[in-house]
């Protein structure tokens, strides 16, 4: 049986019908790769996080308010003054005579919560970040020590309180302190 080719075509020849099916498929392509691109990105965690080795504490502008021992588990929190804000160095010491294993939900390991002198949230780690949903482990064998790094900007000068904590399923050690940026 013969094809009817008297039905109508948006197409003027086979040639032009074939183009516009592969820019199609092209495009449907095209959308579905950034699509999964975009899925994929936005699960990765964007840190601003200091790792520099000779990035030492030199002149901590704070004495701690808050050093902890929760569960046998030493926090110390210093932070240095750097331009418009303040690094900081929040450290964890199992004191206990057994390894302490905390567990995380997400690939976040802890908070960072900047107070101005009227109690308002003026930074928050977390905020503006994305982290992958994964569950972790950080393992501390006896007295073994873990220091979080952390740059905190824009400040305007002021004087705040910074609480940092471990973001764990079991105890949320923490540590705070109180600053000024003149």
């Amino acid at each position: 049986m013969k094809k009817d080719d008297s039905s109508p075509s948006f197409f003027k020849t086979k040639k032009q019908e074939k183009r516009a099916v592969s820019s199609i498929y092209s495009w449907t392509f095209l959308f579905l790769f950034l699509s999964i691109l975009l899925i994929i990105s936005s699960a990765c965690g964007i840190t601003k996080l200091n790792t520099h080795a000779n990035d030492e504490p030199s002149s901590p502008v704070s004495e701690p308010l808050h050093q902890g021992s929760e569960n046998h588990m030493t926090t110390v929190l210093q932070t240095t003054a750097i331009e418009n804000g303040i690094k900081l160095f929040f450290t964890l010491k199992n004191t206990t005579e057994d390894a302490i294993t905390y567990t995380f939900n997400t690939s976040q390991r802890f908070e960072v919560e900047v107070k101005n002198s009227e109690g308002t949230t003026v930074y928050r780690y977390s905020t503006h970040r994305m982290f992958t949903q994964v569950l972790g482990k950080l393992n501390l064998d006896k007295n073994e020590e873990k220091t979080f790094e952390a740059t905190v900007t824009p400040l305007k000068p002021g004087d705040y309180i910074i609480r940092v904590w471990l973001t764990a399923n079991e105890d949320q050690p923490e540590a705070r302190s109180h600053f000024s940026i003149n």
